[in-house]
């Protein structure tokens, strides 16, 4: 009974955590195996996400535009409606856009549109 309930228990856990790199296996993307540790740019901006507390950062994916990879980044905001809520950056770390927030035209739904879904290298699916 007590290895059912710690098998259903570890189930639930990685049900919850579906980065890879969360998983510690590689999640090869822009040339490097591990972005979130190997991209010194969104390694840093996971860093300042963790220290503030206006933002919740969601989870890092990553899609295919134009055959080039695209990082897509989600957070989740405290107490305010009208400010980004995620953001599509270059492999290098230029920023393509902005996502959420008040905008008169829906960018980041045009590229995601047209992009494939690749895989989530942090956070929830």
């Amino acid at each position: 009974m007590k290895t059912k309930i710690v098998i259903v228990l570890v189930f639930l856990v990685m049900l919850t955590i579906n980065g890879c790199e969360q998983k510690n296996e590689a999640c090869p993307a822009c040339g490097v195996d591990y972005p979130t540790k190997d991209l010194p740019w969104l390694k840093s901006l996971i860093s300042e996400y963790a220290k503030d507390k206006t933002f919740t950062l969601s989870n890092v994916k990553i899609y295919e535009y134009n055959s080039n990879e695209i990082i897509v980044v989600s957070w989740e905001l405290t107490g305010i409606f009208d400010a980004p809520s995620g953001a599509i950056y270059k492999c290098n770390g230029d920023q393509i856009v902005s996502c959420g927030g008040l905008q008169l035209t829906d960018t980041c739904g045009v590229i995601l549109g047209k992009s494939q879904y690749i895989k989530t290298i942090w956070g929830k699916e």
